[in-house]
């Protein structure tokens, strides 16, 4: 068995560190954990969303998605799954942002069942005519029909459809590729959001050389969500100009530190 490192070597080394593989030591070492949160973080590029953490070339996205365990999801639910889930809440009956399209998908009512049975009786009547009635009806309104009832059908087939909501962390890197990892939706997608970012940034001393802020984190409470120690920051880039963001990155530079090299908005 090898001799350990003394804490000087260690802390020396983490200061090197990709800071990817620090975040993953301090998960995976307990017991480097308070060394590892007190060794100042170096990051060259810091991207903050509303639903994820760019630090250099790996992302850290949060999302909601439904995973589905009886029935195939419809297509608007596959492209928000392939995509990492959605940054907002969701329903029994949809979600924010949906189209009337999406929404007729989920579900189907009495209304939508009776036509369906009506249609097939008028299928089958159809289908009952002697060939030159068929070809006199024509092949329009037999097309028509079998249209409708088949989107009537696949509504159905949706709406007997069983799954779970979950929450997914998806972490892409160029050189693990990527990852997913899923935790039961038992709260707000806030809270999930608000608890990771405090998990990756809260108490830490960051020095940043471009923080790069969307100005989309603005929908939620910034100053819950990220709670540096202090942060050094030589260029900063901020979309759109509010004076909220504004006002929550100012609180995290440290006095000493808070003149800016460059400032884009």
């Amino acid at each position: 068995m090898g001799t350990p490192f003394k804490e000087e070597s260690l802390n020396s080394i983490m200061k090197y560190m990709d800071p990817n593989c620090r975040l993953l030591l301090n998960q995976k070492c307990p017991a480097l954990q308070t060394l590892e949160k007190s060794t100042p973080l170096k990051i060259d590029y810091l991207h903050i969303n509303s639903s994820f953490l760019q630090i250099n070339t790996t992302t850290y996205k949060l999302g909601v998605v439904r995973q589905y365990t009886a029935g195939d999801p419809p297509q608007w639910v596959h492209q928000n799954n392939l995509q990492g889930g959605v940054d907002h809440d969701l329903s029994p009956f949809g979600e924010c942002g949906m189209t009337q399209k999406d929404h007729e998908s989920i579900g189907i009512g009495e209304h939508d069942i009776q036509e369906l049975k009506r249609l097939e009786r008028k299928l089958k009547d159809l289908e009952r005519l002697p060939t030159f009635v068929r070809i006199k009806v024509g092949h329009t309104e037999n097309y028509e029909i079998r249209e409708r009832l088949k989107r009537l059908q696949d509504r159905l087939a949706t709406s007997r459809a069983r799954y779970f909501t979950c929450v997914r962390l998806t972490v892409t890197s160029q050189l693990t590729g990527v990852t997913l990892e899923h935790v039961t939706y038992n709260q707000g997608f806030r809270n999930f959001l608000e608890y990771f970012f405090k998990k990756i940034l809260e108490g830490r001393r960051i020095r940043v050389k471009t923080l790069h802020v969307d100005h989309d984190v603005q929908r939620w409470n910034m100053n819950n969500m990220l709670t540096p120690k202090s942060l050094e920051i030589r260029r900063l880039k901020i979309d759109r100009n509010t004076d909220q963001i504004w006002e929550c990155v100012r609180s995290w530079l440290i006095e000493e530190h808070g003149q800016l090299e460059l400032l884009k908005v």
